[in-house]
C-alpha cells in the first residue's frame, strides 16, 4: 500500500468518525428535547390531596368540608368544586369563606371549601341562621331525589363525579368517581338526616405519582422555600 492509499484510508476514517459524531450529536439533541417535553408534561399535570370532613361554625352552622391541597409542581388557578351526575347535572354548593381562599394556589398550600347543611346542634342564645342556610338542605335533597326531571324514592350512589373545574370555564382540572360517590353519600345523609344502607368507600384522595416524581417535587419545594427565606432576609 502506498502512502497515497494510506492517506485516502485516513480520510475515509476521519469522515466516518465525523459523520458518526454528527449523528450522535443530533440524536442526543433530539433525546434531550423529548426528555424535556416529557418532564414538562409531568410538571404541568395538576395533582391534589383531598380530605372530606365535617365542620361547625357560628356563622354557617354545621355541614361538610373539603380540604384541597396542591400536590403538584405548579400554582393552581382558581377553580370551582362540582359534584356531577350524568342524569342530574352539576351541583355547586361547596364554597370557600370569603377572603380566605388562596389563588393562585402554590404547591402544599390548601384551600377549604364548605357546604352548610344544617344549624348548630346547640346554638347560642339569640343565634339566627344565616340567609345562605335557608332552603339549602331542601335544595340539595331535591337534587338527589330527582333523576332526569323525575322524582325517585332514594338515590343510588353510583356515577357521581367529583370535579374541580377552572373558574368561568368548562375545563375540568380533576375528576374522580370514587370520591364523587363517597361525597354524594355523605352529603345526602347530612341533608336528609338519615343513614343510607348502601356501602360506599370513604376515601382520602391523593393523586398517584411515581416515587421519583414526588422525590424531585419535594426537593424543588425545599429549594423554593430556601430561596424565599433568603429573599425575606
Amino acid at each position: 500500500m502506498t502512502w497515497q492509499d494510506t492517506d485516502k484510508v485516513s480520510q475515509l476514517v476521519t469522515s466516518r468518525d465525523l459523520l458518526l459524531a454528527g449523528i450522535g450529536a443530533i440524536l442526543g439533541a433530539i433525546l434531550e428535547v423529548l426528555a424535556d417535553r416529557a418532564w414538562r408534561r409531568v410538571e404541568s399535570k395538576p395533582r391534589f390531596r383531598i380530605q372530606v370532613g365535617g365542620f361547625q361554625s357560628i356563622y354557617l352552622g354545621s355541614g361538610i368540608s373539603l380540604t384541597i391541597t396542591n400536590a403538584g409542581f405548579n400554582p393552581l388557578p382558581e377553580y370551582d368544586v362540582v359534584l356531577f351526575h350524568p342524569k342530574r347535572g352539576s351541583l355547586e354548593v361547596f364554597h370557600s369563606e370569603l377572603g380566605k381562599s388562596v389563588f393562585p394556589q402554590y404547591p402544599e398550600q390548601w384551600n377549604k371549601f364548605e357546604c352548610p347543611t344544617g344549624p348548630l346542634l346547640k346554638p347560642p342564645p339569640g343565634w339566627q341562621a344565616p340567609p345562605q342556610l335557608k332552603g339549602m338542605a331542601d335544595f340539595v335533597k331535591h337534587w338527589f331525589l330527582t333523576v332526569a326531571n323525575s322524582p325517585v324514592s332514594a338515590p343510588s350512589f353510583t356515577d357521581f363525579g367529583f370535579q374541580l373545574v377552572l373558574k368561568n370555564s368548562e375545563l375540568v382540572l380533576f375528576e374522580d368517581e370514587e370520591l364523587g360517590n363517597s361525597l354524594a353519600k355523605q352529603l345526602f345523609e347530612s341533608v336528609a338526616g338519615q343513614r343510607v344502607e348502601q356501602e360506599v368507600k370513604h376515601v382520602f384522595y391523593k393523586s398517584k405519582a411515581p416515587f421519583w416524581v414526588e422525590w424531585i417535587r419535594k426537593i424543588k419545594i425545599r429549594r423554593s422555600l430556601r430561596d424565599l427565606k433568603r429573599g425575606v432576609r
